[in-house]
């Protein structure tokens, strides 16, 4: 193809439609330009923009599951917080009591000692031996001196003695 005919074309137009033409061929082009650029220039932010959104959702995410985690170590604690408070008030009572279980310890030790150096006295006295049905009853009455229940006794082999 020969540009012949167009330059002909070209040379028959006068010179100041030439110069239009030639400068809306130049709009032409800077607009196509133009347009391409600010294309080119608004998909690139568009791509960093999806980039940055997906690491701002990967971000929150990460710290929506910390918050989760805080929340439910912070209910862990509190609970922790409550047992323990729980087991004081209960150690606390146990201080208050020991006083009021050591005297009634010591009494029964009181106790337990004069019947045993009672026992001693009289066996020491007849100088031989009680037969197991007296030492029952003495037995079952120095337990009912003590407070304690006789019951049982005969079916637990104590009598065999």
């Amino acid at each position: 193809m020969t540009l012949e005919p167009i330059k002909r074309a070209w040379a028959q137009i006068p010179v100041p439609h030439r110069l239009l033409a030639a400068m809306l061929l130049a709009a032409g082009v800077g607009l196509l330009l133009l347009g391409t650029f600010s294309f080119a220039s608004s998909w690139s932010a568009n791509r960093h923009a999806k980039k940055f959104d997906a690491a701002m959702e990967k971000k929150n995410a990460e710290v929506t599951a910390l918050q989760g985690h805080r929340d439910e170590l912070i209910r862990k604690a509190e609970a922790a917080e409550a047992l323990a408070a729980d087991r004081a008030n209960s150690l606390a009572a146990l201080y208050a009591q020991q006083p009021a279980l050591e005297a009634q310890a010591a009494a029964a030790e009181t106790n337990l000692g004069k019947a045993l150096e009672s026992y001693e006295a009289e066996k020491s006295n007849t100088n031989r031996d009680v037969p197991a049905s007296e030492r029952l009853q003495r037995y079952c009455r120095k337990r009912a001196e003590l407070g304690y229940p006789c019951s049982g006794i005969a079916a637990s082999g104590l009598t065999g003695r």
